[in-house]
């Protein structure tokens, strides 16, 4: 006895179109990329052209709503000192997390730390976007000053808030974003900026807010993948309220000053990535 089988020959065709389907929203052959997304810096901007090409395989780790997992978690407000570093811990579990599940794009306000390495050989590459400190200062602050909602409000005026611990964490946030936590939470120190600049090494590339195309373009020849420019987020500041404190030469002063370390790591982040 011999038994035909038949084959739909319309079932490979629909295969095919459900892989394809499959690749384009999920991007598993894609390359793994990790943005560590420093405030202000033009990351929104970025984070939305990569996003488009992972559509179904992304993760964007929400600050407001980690903050308030970070709370309950540990049991602490986050006013709390060191709540910074627990909270920190909390966002690079879920980096490690996403990576174990294969998830394509992980983003987000996150602190670097050296094991995000190990997360190289599962095909990521580590990628941050960095701007002059003095200028990114100024936009977090008038930013955070102006903006609706109370998470992350300032309520303070200029020159109050200049002598506020807030400022210095300004100040040094490349200290914090690339240096990642200490336990002396000391990030003004030279050891603290020695380490951010020695974290430096791990990233795969950098870019720089004022060369935004040209790090689009890099990203482009490092994973063929084409970004389309992006505008996310604009100032909810007055702008001529925002001109005036910019062009205060003794603010500016002050806020250069409190940049000092951050200003350090930025210059080397040129040298190293012309």
């Amino acid at each position: 006895m011999y038994f035909r089988f038949t084959v739909d020959p319309t079932q490979a065709i629909r295969e095919s179109i459900l892989a394809n389907l499959r690749e384009r929203l999920l991007g598993q052959s894609k390359p793994g990329i990790i943005f560590i997304h420093i405030p202000k810096t033009g990351g929104s901007s970025l984070s939305a052209a990569i996003r488009k090409h992972y559509r179904l395989s992304k993760f964007n780790i929400k600050s407001e709503l980690t903050s308030l997992a970070a709370q309950k978690r540990f049991g602490i407000e986050d006013s709390y000192p060191g709540f910074e570093e627990s909270l920190q811990d909390l966002r690079l579990s879920l980096i490690f997390h996403e990576a174990q599940k294969r998830t394509r794009f992980i983003t987000g306000h996150f602190w670097a730390n050296e094991h995000l390495t190990s997360l190289k050989p599962l095909g990521y590459m580590l990628i941050t976007c960095l701007r002059n400190p003095v200028d990114r200062w100024f936009s977090q602050f008038l930013y955070r000053r102006f903006k609706d909602g109370s998470y992350g409000k300032i309520e303070e005026e200029i020159e109050e808030f200049l002598v506020s611990g807030q400022a210095v964490n300004f100040a040094t946030t490349y200290v914090r974003y690339l240096g990642g936590a200490r336990k002396d939470r000391n990030y003004t120190s030279d050891s603290a900026v020695d380490r951010a600049i020695t974290h430096l090494g791990m990233l795969d590339t950098v870019g720089f807010l004022h060369r935004l195309d040209e790090f689009r373009s890099q990203i482009t020849e490092m994973t063929g993948l084409r970004l389309r420019a992006e505008h996310r987020r604009k100032s909810p500041a007055d702008p001529a309220v925002g001109r005036k404190i910019r062009e205060s030469r003794e603010i500016r002063d002050a806020v250069e000053k409190l940049c000092e370390p951050d200003i350090r790591i930025y210059e080397e982040a040129l040298i190293r990535f012309p």
